[in-house]
């Protein structure tokens, strides 16, 4: 096909892939956030768990990393 009626009929020559799925958007930057607040906070309820869960099976039990005041 000639140069010329490609530019007549105005055809895309762009490389892309027509097989290819559309990409994920970006998010807002608010929204990553928020995600990131919400799974720290997530964290810090299964740790503070966790802490509590420590603690008091150890009550008046020293372990060896501990020091005697």
């Amino acid at each position: 096909m000639p140069f010329k009626q490609i530019v007549e009929r105005n055809y895309d020559l762009t490389a892309k892939n027509p097989n290819r799925k559309e990409e994920n958007k970006l998010r807002a930057p608010g929204k990553i956030t928020a995600s990131i607040l919400e799974k720290e906070r997530e964290i810090l309820t299964i740790v503070e768990t966790l802490h509590a869960m420590l603690v008091g099976r150890g009550k008046g039990r020293r372990h060896s990393h501990e020091k005697k005041h």
